[in-house]
C-alpha cells in the first residue's frame, strides 16, 4: 500500500514537472496536488486498514466461539456442590498426557491437610503444572486416585465449586470460600 502511495506520489511529480516546462501549470499547482493526494490517500489507507482488522476480528471471534461451544468431555452426574475443606491426597497417581502419550507423573504420592502449605519445584517439564491441570480435572488421571476430602475424585465426583480454586500462571492456590 506504501508503494502505492509513493508511485502516485512520484507520477504526480514527474507529470506535472512535465506540464511545467511546457507552462500549463505552475510549479505551485504541482506541490498544492501532491499535498491534497496525501491529504486524501491516509484517510483512504486508514479504512482499508480498519477493514482489515474487522475481518481479522471476525476470523478470531470464530474460533473463541468454536472453542467456548466446546462440550467438556468430563462429564459428572453430580450437580451439587460439593463443600471443600482442602484435605487432599494424591494416591500413587500416574498421568500420561493422552494426545502425545507422554507420561508427566509417575505413582506420584503425597497430602496436604487443611491449612498446610506444598511448593512444588523442579525444571521444566517436571510436572508442576500437570499436579494443578490434574486437580481442577483438566485431565483425569491415568492410574492411581485423588482424593479431597476423603472422597475420589475420579469419576463420580465433579470438581467442588469454582471459587475454591486459584489458579494462576506460576502459582496455585487452594483457600476455603466464605460466603458474605
Amino acid at each position: 500500500m506504501l508503494l502505492l502511495i509513493g508511485i502516485s506520489t512520484v507520477i504526480t511529480v514527474l507529470v506535472g514537472g512535465l506540464k511545467v516546462v511546457q507552462g500549463e501549470v505552475t510549479p505551485g499547482n504541482i506541490a498544492e496536488f501532491v499535498i491534497y493526494v496525501n491529504m486524501l490517500t491516509w484517510p483512504v489507507t486508514a479504512i482499508g486498514w480498519i477493514a482489515s482488522l474487522i475481518q481479522q476480528a471476525e476470523a478470531s471471534q470464530k474460533r473463541i466461539n468454536e472453542f467456548l461451544d466446546t462440550k467438556p468431555a468430563i462429564k459428572s452426574p453430580i450437580t451439587e456442590n460439593i463443600p471443600l475443606k482442602g484435605n487432599i491426597v494424591f494416591d500413587h497417581v500416574t498421568f500420561k498426557y493422552p494426545d502425545t502419550g507422554v507420561l508427566a507423573l509417575s505413582e506420584l504420592s503425597f497430602s496436604i491437610k487443611p491449612g498446610q502449605k506444598l511448593a512444588i519445584i523442579g525444571k521444566t517439564g517436571s510436572g508442576k503444572t500437570t499436579i494443578a491441570d490434574l486437580l481442577v480435572r483438566m485431565y483425569d488421571t491415568t492410574e492411581g486416585q485423588i482424593q479431597i476430602d476423603g472422597k475420589i475424585y475420579k469419576p463420580r465426583y465433579r470438581q467442588p465449586q469454582k471459587t475454591h480454586w486459584l489458579r494462576t500462571t506460576g502459582c496455585f492456590f487452594v483457600f476455603r470460600y466464605h460466603r458474605q
